[in-house]
């Protein structure tokens, strides 16, 4: 099964420099109430935007159809959690087991038997969870692409279970000779013990084990460790791969209640057109502070207050100014996230949106945390000149109030030496700044604009 979101070819990733400031992991909390193993899973997937367009776009399709058929969706994704919960469940008692070398003589032998019973009861689990997989494929899906992904899901299961046939018929007959090793032939006429009961499939209690004849009892312990090395084996690989489709469901999961999260407080999402050269859109708004003031509103238990939004036509790189508390870093943000999202596959909360594709975000904050004897201008200047190994002409490099630890005029020359570099290498920035001299200097430039954001979280091109 191709997934879209395992890529092996990570040179169609785009590079993600402090990716922590655009505090992603609290939007993904924002949006949806998932336990901290499926955040931690979509938080690592945004993280890695892609920059190949057709990927982009297919990830785009199956968003958008999971999102047109979510009761079928519903019905699968709780269905496949169940591996993550068998996988945690088995994990937990095998530990319980701990280390068997150290034991010996008939209490070694019973916590073995345990051992087996244990990844029989998983290996049943398994089983009886494809048989309810099996059950989910009979709504009708008119998609070509998503039925392509649950034909591929069918294929699997199918074959996952013939297989499991097969090898539980061996199994319980004990006629496999992995399962059944020929120790088990030879001991069978000393002690009353078949195959079957020590695969656990039998419930009766093991009879007629001598601990005193250790000939016997090496030969029935090895026959035992084989077979508990076979299941455990098995079982691994049959969850592995039902466990990767169920982390896949967990980011489709999201961007179903991402999409339902912001629809349902009229927020217009939509999948954004890819183009080169300067963006634009309609009623853009900060995915992090939308979702933020509806979280609040759901909890609350009130009508979500308005939501400011901005429209932005043709623009490439900008320095953004305006009073503290008036929406600058907001207004950066509802590009820089909004992209990133985009670039995941994901819908954006704004009309009309065309976006680049970027093969890396650079994001440089004030506020980075002193490492070492550095100084805070000198831990920035050292985070800065660290984020241009990543910047290209398909780069987007965000500055935010950086180098106001030092003086007005060294923090100008530093901040104009650095956007008139990255002006060279055609790179696009959006710089938000108090430092109101640089739009001066940048007077004339023509890809860069001016962008002033007033005290209502308007943004204005000057």
């Amino acid at each position: 099964m191709k997934s879209l979101l395992f890529l092996e070819d990570t040179s169609k990733i785009a590079q993600v420099f402090e990716i922590d400031e655009l505090k992603l992991k609290e939007f993904i909390v924002g949006v949806s109430y998932m336990d901290s193993e499926a955040r931690e899973y979509v938080y690592n997937v945004l993280s890695k935007p892609l920059n190949d367009l057709t990927l982009i776009e297919k990830r785009q399709k199956l968003v958008k159809d999971f999102c047109e058929n979510q009761i079928p969706f519903d019905k699968m994704y709780r269905a496949f959690k169940n591996f993550l919960q068998l996988r945690r469940e088995v994990t937990e008692k095998r530990r319980r087991f701990g280390n068997l070398t150290r034991e010996r003589g008939v209490y070694l032998f019973n916590l073995k038997i345990d051992r087996v019973k244990c990844e029989i009861d998983y290996f049943t689990k398994i089983y009886e969870s494809l048989n309810e997989i099996e059950k989910l494929f009979t709504f009708s899906i008119t998609s070509p692409d998503l039925q392509e992904f649950i034909d591929n899901i069918r294929n699997i299961n199918g074959y996952m279970r013939t297989f499991i046939n097969n090898i539980g018929r061996d199994l319980m007959d004990s006629i496999t000779e992995e399962f059944n090793p020929d120790v088990f032939v030879e001991v069978n006429h000393i002690y009353d013990i078949t195959g079957a009961e020590i695969c656990g499939m039998n419930k009766q209690k093991l009879s007629g084990f001598k601990a005193a004849d250790s000939s016997a009892g090496e030969m029935i312990g090895l026959g035992i460790d084989r077979m508990y090395k076979k299941l455990y084996n098995i079982n691994n690989h049959l969850t592995t791969v039902f466990m990767d489709v169920s982390k896949e469901l967990q980011f489709y999961n999201f961007a179903i209640e991402y999409y339902r999260c912001f629809t349902s407080f009229n927020v217009e999402c939509t999948f954004p057109e890819f183009v080169d050269g300067p963006i634009s859109a309609r009623r853009l708004h900060d995915p992090l502070l939308a979702s933020n003031l509806i979280r609040r509103s759901i909890d609350a238990q009130i009508e979500v207050i308005q939501i400011t939004s901005n429209n932005i036509s043709e623009l490439s790189s900008a320095i953004i100014t305006g009073d503290n508390n008036n929406g600058k870093s907001t207004f950066q943000r509802s590009i820089v996230l909004s992209n990133l999202l985009a670039q995941c596959g994901l819908h954006v909360p704004g009309l009309s949106v065309k976006f680049n594709v970027n093969d890396s975000f650079v994001l440089c904050f004030a506020g980075w945390d002193k490492e070492d004897s550095f100084g805070r201008f000198e831990n920035e200047v050292i985070k800065t000149a660290e984020a241009f190994k990543y910047a290209g002409p398909k780069s987007l490099i965000v500055f935010n109030e950086i180098f106001q630890s030092t003086s007005y005029d060294e923090a100008t020359e530093a901040l104009d030496s650095i956007l008139k570099a990255l002006i060279c290498e055609k790179c696009t920035f959006l710089c938000v700044t108090h430092l109101l001299k640089l739009t001066d200097i940048f007077k004339e430039y023509d890809e860069v604009a001016h962008i002033g954001v007033t005290p209502d979280h308007i943004a204005t091109v000057l």
